[in-house]
């Protein structure tokens, strides 16, 4: 069902803190389906922000999917996903007031050693920037820094003060100063902005499509619903104890209702993708 959950991540435009707050309420609540919604709201939002997110802010949304993870069984993802946290920022400290567990706490401080023994990489630092700043994770970047292999947040502050996003793993090229809506003199230097004098930000070059999206989101819904009610139909066939079912017939009706809805889920989920899709396409 997470893969589905991508499909509502811009429902309302509310700032990345407060999509992250709202997931960790849920947890605390035991909503995990819904902080898992507002955890991918928040990392499409995350371009977006016209701050410098810090380590902490981008560590959570790691942290809170690495619970979803764990309690829902898949302490593999939970893994992943912790380990992806302590790339972002090696010193979060585990939160019992949204998850209290001693063994996953214990796996989370076990993997610190692991990730301080991580590859290092090249964030792709130009070698002149003019009066631009790069960040990674909140960290202000020089021309021999080097992060963590794995994923990133990589933000640069134009000279106009303006503070541009992106997700990127440095796996391929990555140009950072295409960020900037202007070409970026590279003879300048660095000079602090004051913060009342910078102008509108021009917005980011790509644009979604709300309605499309929130649309693919709720076809995506239906999809999984779909698909859910097939396993309930198949947890039905197998139940040798089942007293709706008393004949060979009863057996294949169920098994045709449960592939009818397989089927249904697959093309719905086709359909969500297609509409994902869209929303991104630049017309």
């Amino acid at each position: 069902m997470h893969v589905f959950l991508v499909f509502l991540s811009i429902a309302r435009a509310v700032p990345f803190d407060e999509e992250l707050l709202a997931a960790r309420k849920d947890l605390i609540e035991g909503n995990e389906n819904a902080a898992a919604l507002h955890l991918e709201t928040a990392r499409v939002l995350a371009p977006e922000m016209s701050h410098i997110m810090p380590p902490i802010q981008l560590g959570r949304l790691w942290f809170y999917q690495g619970i979803i993870s764990w309690k829902q069984g898949d302490q593999d993802a939970a893994l992943v996903a912790w380990r992806q946290l302590l790339i972002m920022d090696p010193d979060f400290d585990w939160d019992d007031e949204v998850f209290s567990s001693s063994q996953a706490s214990d796996l989370l401080q076990a993997l610190r050693t692991e990730v301080e023994g991580r590859v290092l990489v090249d964030p792709q630092v130009p070698p002149r920037t003019g009066a631009a700043q790069l960040y990674v994770d909140g960290v202000l970047l020089t021309s021999e820094s080097l992060v963590y292999e794995g994923d990133h947040f990589a933000q640069i502050q134009c000279p106009e003060g303006w503070i541009y996003g992106d997700w990127t793993n440095f796996d391929r090229r990555f140009d950072w100063l295409s960020l900037c809506p202007k070409s970026i003199d590279l003879t300048a230097t660095y000079v602090p902005v004051d913060p009342t004098t910078i102008p509108p930000r021009p917005p980011m070059g790509r644009k979604i499509s709300v309605p499309l999206l929130v649309g693919a989101g709720a076809v995506a819904l239906v999809s999984g619903g779909l698909y859910n009610s097939a396993l309930s139909l198949r947890t039905d066939f197998d139940d040798l104890d089942n007293a709706s079912v008393t004949s060979p017939e009863d057996l294949n009706a169920l098994q045709q209702q449960a592939n009818n809805r397989v089927y249904a889920s697959a093309a719905t989920g086709g359909a969500a993708l297609g509409l994902y899709a869209a929303a991104f396409f630049r017309w």
